[in-house]
């Protein structure tokens, strides 16, 4: 669990430094081993690639052929900071990113040509998700989104439904399944 993005043993933390590390070992081709004995400690080796091997593939074949980019909205800096290098330096997508709802209007107005996914909050300051995804819809009727939140599965699902979001994703949610729930929307 400790590489879990959000899960920490410690209160001040936010719980994505072992995430965020593994993350962008991986972008560079390597790895991590972790060994733990209780009483003794915690042992942490980092591999790399040996100097001059081949470069891991483009991570940009990973994304699919129909998406060129996704806007990020959230107001969470640090959560916003991992998620765009995750879909940037993992699965290869462009990331446009955006702080509020109000901000994301304003990206998907310059930006609409080439987004295939939104990724929206609910809760944020100035104007919320499904209020911003509303008003996207009024240009862009066609415009796909995924609803983030930490609301209940039952009330995220409804919020997504009546404001014509095509998932709900509940945070905190591993990487894994933040890349599930693209391939089905994008897929």
């Amino acid at each position: 669990r400790a590489f879990d993005p959000f899960f920490s043993t410690y209160r001040p933390g936010r719980g994505l430094g072992l995430s965020t590390a593994l993350g962008i070992l991986k972008g560079h081709g390597a790895g991590l081993w972790v060994r733990t004995a209780p009483g003794s400690g915690t042992t942490i080796r980092l591999l790399f690639p040996p100097a001059g091997a081949p470069a891991p593939e483009a991570a940009a074949a990973s994304a699919p052929s129909g998406t060129r980019a996704i806007l990020l909205v959230d107001d969470d800096e640090d959560l916003q900071e991992t998620l765009a290098e995750y879909l940037r330096e993992t699965l290869g997508y462009t990331v446009f990113q955006a702080r509020d709802g109000l901000e994301a209007v304003e990206v998907h107005r310059r930006e609409r040509a080439v987004l295939g996914l939104i990724l929206m909050d609910a809760t944020m300051p100035r104007m919320s998700g499904p209020d911003a995804f509303r008003a996207i819809r009024e240009e862009d009727p066609g415009a796909r989104a995924i609803l983030c939140s930490g609301f209940s599965e039952e009330a995220g699902t409804k919020v997504a439904r009546e404001f014509g979001f095509l998932e709900f994703l509940k945070k905190p949610f591993p990487l894994q399944v933040l890349q599930e729930h693209i391939a089905r929307v994008v897929g």
